[in-house]
């Protein structure tokens, strides 16, 4: 979404910084992107004014190589520190969507998005926390727990004692 034209030209309009990341959701700029990278490092990117930082993080057993738009020009560092704040908000999204199916939910009126988002965060937080055997997944946990209730005691009382 915060690849999206209209966005970036909001934040932009707003005079706010922004750091986006590139994925497959923008083919042409993602792979614009690439080559450019690709054909600066060629020549060790003579005349060309960039800061860079690279990481490479092996994830669902695939190695990624991530590439970011960025207003940010203070320091590197603050890059990366704003760049693993934003993973750690994209990693809690996947596992909400893996655990809860939360991309799928409808829930639009009033209250009812953001109370449903911290009771599954909460609902989360719990499960992370268990401890019985056997060791599931948590998406195991919670479909465990939705369908045993001497599970989901279990799960209740060794998480509040």
């Amino acid at each position: 979404m915060s690849t999206q034209t209209k966005i970036v030209k909001k934040i932009i309009d707003k005079k706010a910084d922004y750091v986006l990341a590139l994925k497959g959701n923008q083919p042409k700029l993602h792979q614009d992107v690439v080559d450019f990278f690709e054909d600066a490092e060629k020549t060790k990117f003579d005349e060309i004014n960039v800061k860079s930082c690279s990481t490479t993080d092996k994830v669902h057993g695939r190695i990624e190589t991530r590439y970011f738009i960025s207003s940010l020009t203070d320091s590197i560092d603050e890059f990366s520190k704003t760049v693993r704040k934003h993973w750690g908000i994209e990693s809690m999204h996947w596992i909400l969507d893996v655990v809860f199916k939360e991309d799928g939910c409808r829930v639009r009126k009033d209250y009812g998005p953001q109370n449903l988002a911290m009771l599954k965060r909460l609902a989360l937080n719990i499960l992370r926390k268990d401890t019985t055997e056997p060791k599931y997944s948590l998406k195991s946990k919670r479909f465990a727990s939705s369908i045993d209730n001497d599970y989901l005691e279990q799960v209740l009382i060794n998480n509040f004692i």
